[in-house]
């Protein structure tokens, strides 16, 4: 970074903001070397009580965006500056939509706009970036658009673009070779030890399904029914697997838009009326008794996951 041209722009009263896009680099590049060369902006900031130059009241305040007055319903409060925050929740909200958006489409721009696997490229919000090596993997790429672009496109050669079907359909498959791997490693020399370390072998408490004795680390549950962290993960898996096939089934087992049906982990239930969706939803398949669910199934199509975000795109564009 040149100190004299840095220098001479902040002389001009150039923000931080406008000096990250002039040397297109990230604001916390130019907070660092602002502070290395001893410069500081003339623009007012908002730790000073200042928002895009202009004074901000806290006693009477309103959203720079909408004008609405901000409250502890509408607005946030920061407790640290004594101020509130100068946009309004749903502001806020929609301005961080946006940069979402904004980010996703140069991102996809940069990978071809287009799943590498079915070639689908209707909806923005159906196309997904699947690392190749998860190991690999440093961030999740819906957390890439508040890093630096440099810092998103080393992320992004990690990863192919598919679509939401497709995206579900090579995690099954993968989950599906991780699972034939752990049992094949079950008679592998290395793991005689778990054979050995049982309940059986041993007089001490074990996992009331695979009898590995119990330890203050792998134990899941200690009450009723005592059982090991693994058991009890692959039982809850189970559930919600054995609980969405016999959803599915009931429902069809395709979607009623594009009939789909290669994967059950891609199809979904779409509510009619949001109203009527339950706070407990999200847990049907593991709390819920099938009855209950066949109630809550009346208010649903049932949906592939592309077909799912085309609907949900097209409501957002109803809404005023």
């Amino acid at each position: 970074m040149d100190k004299e041209c840095l220098e001479s722009l902040v002389e001009k009263g150039m923000s931080l903001r406008e000096l990250a896009n002039i040397f297109k680099k990230s604001r916390t590049t130019i907070k660092y070397w602002l502070k290395k060369f001893n410069l500081k902006t003339k623009n007012k900031s908002f730790k000073d009580g200042y928002f895009h130059n202009k004074k901000l009241d806290k006693n009477n305040q309103h959203c720079s965006c909408c004008g609405i007055d901000l409250n502890f319903e509408t607005g946030y409060f920061r407790k640290d500056r004594n101020i509130w925050a100068p946009l309004c929740k749903k502001c806020i909200s929609k301005d961080d939509f946006l940069k979402r958006l904004n980010f996703k489409k140069k991102a996809l721009d940069y990978k071809n706009f287009c799943c590498q696997f079915c070639g689908y490229d209707k909806d923005i919000t159906a196309l997904e970036f699947h690392h190749l090596d998860s190991s690999q993997k440093e961030i999740l790429p819906s957390k890439l658009y508040y890093r630096s672009w440099d810092y998103a496109k080393q992320e992004l050669d990690k990863c192919i673009v598919l679509c939401s079907n497709c995206h579900r359909e090579e995690h099954f498959r993968l989950d599906n070779k991780k699972q034939l791997e752990k049992e094949f490693s079950k008679f592998d020399v290395s793991s005689l030890t778990g054979f050995i370390n049982t309940g059986a072998n041993t007089g001490n408490p074990s996992c009331k399904k695979c009898d590995v004795v119990l330890t203050d680390e792998n134990i899941a549950s200690k009450k009723h029914y005592p059982i090991c962290k693994s058991c009890n993960s692959e039982r809850a898996m189970k559930r919600e697997r054995d609980g969405k096939k016999q959803a599915v089934e009931y429902m069809g087992g395709c979607c009623s838009v594009c009939e789909y049906e290669r994967c059950i982990w891609a199809l979904e239930f779409h509510h009619l009326d949001p109203a009527k969706k339950s706070k407990t939803y999200n847990r049907r398949f593991t709390s819920w008794s099938f009855d209950r669910q066949k109630k809550e199934l009346k208010n649903c199509i049932i949906v592939c996951a592309n077909c799912h975000r085309e609907i949900h795109s097209k409501e957002e564009h109803k809404t005023p």
